[in-house]
């Protein structure tokens, strides 16, 4: 079951970057599995108690990431006038 904790981390930075190309100025994160029912049938908590600091370690490595792309992506063609946004 594919539970979208971002595990790939060289796929997830591919398609933060190919939208950025695309000239997106907003990336998503997908953060759907940080809800306590989802992270206990994913295996990541096993119960709805400890599932609030998992769920927010899981948030933060998604916004970290897309940070980690615009930067990278900025460095690469440079900064536009733009400011690219993260929305999670």
């Amino acid at each position: 079951e594919n539970c979208g904790t971002g595990d790939n981390k060289d796929t997830v930075e591919s398609i933060h970057m190919d939208y950025l190309a695309a000239g997106c100025d907003v990336i998503t994160t997908n953060s759907f599995v940080a809800v306590p029912q989802r992270m206990i049938e994913c295996g990541l908590v096993t119960n709805e108690a400890n599932s609030n600091s998992r769920a927010s370690e899981l948030i933060r490595a998604s916004v970290d990431r897309a940070r980690a792309a615009i930067i990278k992506y900025e460095k690469e063609v440079g900064k536009n006038k733009k400011k690219k946004l993260i929305a999670g």
